[in-house]
């Protein structure tokens, strides 16, 4: 039983408020809907219909799945060219160790705030991806539109490895992108990379990217810089970057500078909030 919202429709200058329907027969017994407004809503129901149910396609991953990988996922199951939104749900029996790192996600064609894809744990499911290779976790290859949720902190991405790698590395080009709700670690023991990284884009740059509600800490050792932008041009400069809600601890290089938030070369337009309550342990939240 589908119900069709009818929301603050103004007929002939009287606007009517809400009324939820679960049938025909009950639509057209609301005497508080006048006859006009019924032939219009009737009129328009089939591209009503089409618009509430054209909107997303879940794809599931895990060990008895069609797709056990985040990455084939991503590259196989979604088409190089979507009209429509996608959701990789990690599923109780998707085992991290079987990715190959770093987890690539590049472009597709259409993409768009309507038409995003969405990396998530299944309901009541966390997960820790991590790796101790020379790798990034998640390299995003000119990916426009990606959202990495890890809702409610159910998600780690962990890189593991001292040099200049990154948990999530941002490259060509990536646009409107957004990790939230996750665990970012990383022990970078570099001075030009960062648990995020958004590096110089190819022409336009690493835009129009945010950071919201994660941690973005440590893992046995502490990285160099927490988040590291850094561009050779002014017009592949990350520019719009947004850093929001987030904690930001343990970053630490006893031999010269460390630091939370570094952009280096150049970089426009970003967005942070005033951080709360740092502290000498180099841990602040935003």
């Amino acid at each position: 039983m589908r119900e069709f919202p009818l929301r603050n429709w103004n007929i002939e200058g009287i606007t009517y408020g809400i009324f939820k329907i679960s049938s025909f027969n009950e639509f057209l017994s609301q005497k508080k809907i006048p006859m006009k407004a019924k032939f219009i809503f009737l009129t328009l129901l089939p591209a009503i219909i089409s618009f509430t149910t054209s909107a997303q396609t879940t794809i599931p991953v895990g060990a008895s799945q069609t797709y056990t990988t985040i990455e084939t996922a991503y590259a196989s199951g979604i088409p190089s060219t979507i009209t429509g939104a996608y959701i990789i749900e990690l599923q109780s029996d998707y085992n991290p160790a079987s990715e190959v790192y770093p987890i690539t996600l590049a472009a597709k064609s259409g993409a768009s705030a309507a038409n995003y894809i969405k990396i998530t744990p299944a309901a009541g499911q966390s997960f820790t991806i991590t790796s101790i290779g020379a790798n990034h976790i998640f390299y995003l290859n000119g990916a426009d539109w990606v959202n990495i949720d890890g809702i409610g902190k159910n998600l780690t991405i962990s890189a593991n490895n001292t040099g200049a790698y990154a948990a999530v590395y941002f490259d060509a080009d990536a646009t409107n992108n957004t990790v939230q709700n996750c665990i970012l670690q990383g022990r970078s023991a570099s001075a030009t990379a960062g648990v995020v990284w958004f590096a110089t884009g190819t022409s336009t740059g690493n835009d129009n990217n945010t950071i919201s509600s994660c941690d973005i800490t440590d893992i046995t050792s502490q990285p160099y810089n927490a988040i590291y932008c850094n561009a050779t041009t002014s017009a592949t400069s990350a520019d719009n970057i947004s850093i929001s809600s987030c904690s930001i601890s343990n970053f630490w290089y006893a031999g010269g500078a460390s630091n939370g938030i570094l952009v280096a070369g150049y970089g426009s337009g970003g967005t942070t909030k005033t951080p709360r309550k740092p502290c000498k342990y180099r841990a602040f939240a935003f």
